[in-house]
Formats: structure tokens, C-alpha cells, sequence
């Protein structure tokens, strides 16, 4: 077992998920990656087996997010998926916790907000 848990971020604007990486960092996690796309994050969780996905519900890609969610539990069922979303895209939010995600953070992140999610779902 690995001594220090991993995390993939993945959102198509990178501005929010490097403040969400430093709070991360404060609870253990450690930014293995970065992908901008559904298609890109598959193929990244393959290849580096993170602890944590965080994405964005709105990432573009081959595969609509939800469906990407769905697929990446089926085939990396240990790996925790949490969700991002502006406010106008909580209805996907709440989508993406049907199709596997264990919990989503609005935007723009509130330091006690990913904090308390991390400390539930991950530490």
C-alpha cells in the first residue's frame, strides 16, 4: 500500500483546482495529474491508479461527465470520485452522485467546504 494517497484533477479550466490541490495537499494529497478531458482522465486513471478523482461536471470530452463517472467506478471501483460545479450546475452535481461520485464542492471553493468533503470521503 502506497504511504501517501493520490488525486486527479480534472476540469478544462485549471484556475479553481490548483486552490482546491493546495487544500488537498493540507490533508495528505498528493496532485498526480491533471486532464482537461472525459477521454484524457480514463486513459490517466489507468495509467496512474489515483486514490481521488476531482472533476469538474461540465468537462468536455468523447463521454458526457456522467457517463465518464460511471465508467471509471466500474472499472477502478476503489477510486473515489468527487465532484465539482458552478451553483447553476447543481443538478449535475447531484447526477454525478447517482452515477458513483461519493460528493460534490461548489464553485468558487470555500476553504471549509473541500476541507470538510475530504475529511469525510478521503483522510
Amino acid at each position: 500500500m502506497r504511504d501517501q494517497r493520490t488525486m486527479l484533477l480534472v476540469d478544462d479550466r485549471r484556475f479553481g483546482l490548483v486552490q482546491f490541490a493546495e487544500l488537498a495537499r493540507s490533508r495528505g494529497l498528493h496532485s498526480v495529474g491533471y486532464c482537461t478531458s472525459t477521454d484524457s482522465m480514463l486513459y490517466e486513471c489507468d495509467r496512474l491508479r489515483p486514490d481521488v478523482v476531482v472533476m469538474d461536471v461540465g468537462v468536455a470530452g468523447t463521454l458526457h461527465p456522467m457517463v465518464a463517472i460511471k465508467r471509471l467506478r466500474r472499472q477502478f471501483p476503489d477510486t473515489r470520485v468527487i465532484a465539482t460545479a458552478s451553483p447553476s450546475e447543481s443538478d449535475l452535481a447531484m447526477e454525478a452522485m447517482t452515477m458513483g461520485a461519493v460528493d460534490f464542492v461548489l464553485k468558487p471553493f470555500h476553504s471549509r467546504s473541500v476541507t470538510d468533503c475530504l475529511d469525510r470521503w478521503v483522510v
